[in-house]
């Protein structure tokens, strides 16, 4: 039975990370964010030629086509191979030693790596991402702890972020509403509950103001915020497991 949830873990973080990597490069690569750019089906870059569906498999897709595309031989990177071997190899180990609790944090992490890249390059915070994780959130701390804090966590990061952004756009006359953030703030929430959200906004301001001075020196207007708040989420919600 072990053997099969071994396997089983194996192939779907596989699969998980797959999917990171497609979500990433269409983002970073596009110059178009529309849904239709994300639901297209896959296409090599060179020749720009339909994937076959036994090629696009994590792990047995690469060493099927060993490499190469099948129309016009251009090399596939590596990096798509051995990012899905080693992460899912990582995720086995997180089992081993934290069972399945480890498991969902290391996917959590996951997620914040790839919305933390996606904003640096594209100031963007997917919503693919956020919903997900907001829902997520909700559902499993709600029935691990039997609490309605989870609920009011999402709520106070949505209501909170909103109004404050609302009253700074009314006071700077333009518009400094970020959705992305507003809605990743509204997913932290959702796993820290209302009693830890009062650390997590202290935590999330401190280190967005410490990555934003650099910036700010360099003269540059804009500084994602997605960074300083997925490290303030991982940071509180560690210290909410833990404790």
């Amino acid at each position: 039975m072990d053997i099969i949830n071994y396997l089983s873990l194996f192939w779907f973080t596989a699969i998980l990370v797959s999917f990171l990597n497609c979500i990433i490069y269409r983002y970073v690569t596009v110059e178009s964010c529309h849904l239709r750019e994300f639901i297209k089906s896959s296409h090599c870059d060179y020749c720009k030629e339909k994937i076959n569906i036994q090629y696009i498999l994590p792990i047995i897709g690469y060493l099927l086509s060993t490499g190469k595309c099948k129309n016009c031989s251009k090399i596939i990177p590596l990096y798509y191979l051995m990012s899905e071997c080693i992460l899912a190899l990582m995720a086995l180990y997180v089992y081993y030693k934290f069972s399945l609790y480890g498991v969902g944090f290391y996917y959590l992490v996951m997620v914040l790596i790839s919305i933390t890249y996606i904003d640096i390059k594209k100031n963007i915070i997917p919503l693919i991402f956020t919903i997900p994780l907001a829902l997520s959130g909700i559902i499993f701390m709600s029935l691990k702890y039997h609490s309605m804090s989870y609920i009011y966590g999402a709520m106070c990061g949505f209501f909170l972020v909103t109004f404050t952004m609302l009253f700074v756009s009314y006071i700077r006359k333009e518009n400094v509403i970020a959705g992305g953030d507003i809605a990743l703030i509204t997913s932290a929430g959702s796993w820290l509950g209302i009693v830890n959200m009062p650390m997590f906004i202290i935590l999330t301001s401190i280190l967005f103001i410490v990555h934003a001075l650099p910036f700010r020196l360099r003269g540059s207007i804009y500084t994602p915020m997605g960074p300083s708040i997925s490290l303030g989420f991982l940071l509180c919600l560690a210290l909410h497991l833990l404790y």
